[in-house]
């Protein structure tokens, strides 16, 4: 089905003002992971703690976070840059809110907090009307924004039930299409704002991450990769029909995370992997692609950003970020390699782009190249001459997911100061973290209990170690290599622990010195993804 559309046609660019210099940039939002700022203006009186109760202290740091970007103009082609903030949305002043920058001025024209949510996972332009629609989530539901009255509109919940709303697509007539969780939904929103369900993605699947579109033929194809077992779903609209088209070579991938379609070939990335593969987009043949750095041929390359930019203006080139450095891929000879300075070092954008596009600024520094925009940070590049600039996202620090003080029983002060206090002190936890802390103990002392009734316990010695599996991000979600989801605390008991491991532990088994080589060394060569023997079709 092709829900909807475009109200008003289509509409033709307007040029920039006259005396004005156009340059064409690649604006990108870059998710730096270091940007929790701790905030001693909040720092709040500690308060006399008594045994069994919890102090709560107030948030300890504030930070940028956002999930997801996208890159417009409004009607004078004036370039924006779109993202939602991360909030509380149990907040009545800092939910989730939703921020319009304009990438000339680097300043906020425009924001909208969205009463209810957290965040957004999904947000994208339709280029034929310049509208946004975003995709919340706690709430699941859908927004959409007009430039050019500067109007926010709330669509509903196009799926019952969902909690996230994930990466989304702008097709025909202004239509959106996208995915949920849980359930693996998909979605469209046409473009006089109507919600359809389109069902499931695909039986058994929990998440519909991430959706592309081909709209270049005879048929009107959605590609929507998901997560569960991981599945590359190509569904035609017209007629309904579905296929798994992930080749076998990727049965050990859980999830088809990003996806684009760019000349002729979609582009997808994997997790847990943290690469992708250009692939055919009918039958899902990967490509051999060739590495630029190090001549190696490969089905694979490593990458860390929310999928890839749009085609450049040469026609050929797409890029993307590996490890927090620039990379490009020639669509042309099916190559890739790092993109680098003038003095021979890999531009490091500080964080993993996940927002672009190609805009016009108004900036003589900018000859045709390349912005980076960041959750905290904005970076650009024009690519001819390498210069690169930063300034900081200009709205407001929210406070960090998990992020507040407390103090737990007959503790001494975590902060002591005369300031007055920006929220007052919570005698009690919430009940579902004290719940939890106590299942965790419970089980815990199952297996110590367990251990002691052993017949030879007086004659052992055993130590008891307790360590989660990974990190965190102050924003939500793990599965990336951020320095804080490599980061894990170990707690041991035992009769003589070494000090380390009674606090605070870092994994740096799992920290590679250059983590940006060693995740090549993991790709898939074409020999190894293609055998000379045929072998059994992918297992499901």
């Amino acid at each position: 089905m092709r829900p909807g559309l475009c109200p008003g046609g289509t509409y033709a660019a307007k040029p920039a003002p006259p005396g004005k210099t156009s340059k064409v940039i690649l604006a990108l939002l870059i998710l730096v992971a270091a940007l929790a700022i701790v905030a001693p203006a909040h720092r709040v009186a500690a308060a006399a703690a008594t045994s069994g109760t919890f102090t709560d202290l107030g948030p300890q740091a504030r930070a940028i976070t956002i999930h997801k970007g996208a890159v417009g103009t409004d009607a004078t082609g004036r370039p924006l840059l779109y993202a939602v903030v991360y909030g509380d949305a149990a907040s009545v002043t800092e939910p989730g809110t939703f921020v319009v920058m304009d990438l000339n001025t680097r300043q906020v024209v425009k924001s909208f907090p969205l009463a209810g949510q957290t965040a957004a996972w999904a947000i994208t332009v339709d280029d034929s009307n310049r509208k946004v629609t975003i995709g919340s989530y706690r709430g699941g539901r859908v927004y959409r924004y007009d430039p050019d009255t500067q109007t926010l509109a709330n669509l509903g919940a196009p799926v019952p039930g969902a909690v996230v709303l994930y990466v989304m697509s702008a097709g025909r007539g202004c239509a959106v299409y996208g995915g949920t969780y849980p359930g693996a939904g998909v979605f469209a929103v046409s473009g006089t704002g109507t919600l359809y369900n389109l069902g499931t993605a695909w039986s058994g699947e929990t998440h519909a991450l991430s959706t592309a579109l081909k709209l270049d033929g005879t048929e009107d194809i959605l590609y929507i990769g998901t997560g569960g077992t991981g599945r590359l779903v190509r569904h035609n609209l017209g007629t309904g029909a579905k296929a798994d088209i992930l080749p076998a070579a990727f049965t050990g991938e859980k999830e088809v995370y990003d996806l684009n379609y760019v000349s002729g070939r979609l582009i997808a990335k994997m997790h847990p992997s943290l690469t992708a593969a250009v692939l055919d987009p009918d039958t899902g043949a990967a490509d051999t692609l060739t590495d630029g750095d190090s001549g190696q041929t490969v089905i694979t390359f490593p990458i860390g950003s929310r999928g890839v930019s749009p085609l450049a203006p040469d026609g050929r080139s797409v890029y993307y970020t590996d490890a927090d450095g620039l990379s490009r891929l020639d669509l042309t000879t099916k190559t890739f390699s790092d993109v680098k300075d003038s003095s021979g070092a890999v531009i490091n954008l500080q964080g993993s782009a996940i927002a672009w596009g190609w805009v016009a600024l108004n900036d003589p520094n900018y000859p045709r190249g390349m912005a980076a925009r960041s959750s905290g940070r904005h970076r650009g590049r024009p690519l001819s001459t390498a210069r690169s600039s930063a300034t900081t996202w200009p709205t407001r620090l929210s406070p960090t997911r998990r992020s507040r003080c407390c103090r737990a029983r007959t503790c001494t002060p975590l902060l002591s100061t005369s300031a007055t206090p920006t929220t007052p002190p919570m005698t009690v936890a919430p009940a579902r973290y004290i719940s939890a802390i106590e299942a965790a103990d419970r089980r815990i002392g199952q297996i110590l209990d367990a251990i002691s009734t052993r017949p030879s316990y007086a004659d052992e010695e055993w130590t008891t170690i307790v360590v989660t599996d990974h990190g965190h991000r102050d924003g939500g979600g793990h599965g990336q290599r951020t320095r804080w989801e490599r980061t894990a605390w170990i707690a041991a008991a035992a009769p003589a622990s070494p000090p380390a491991m009674s606090t605070h532990a870092t994994s740096t088994w799992r920290r590679r010195s250059s983590p940006r080589r060693a995740r090549r060394s993991t790709q898939r060569t074409a020999s190894q993804a293609y055998p000379s023997a045929p072998g059994p079709s992918r297992p499901r």
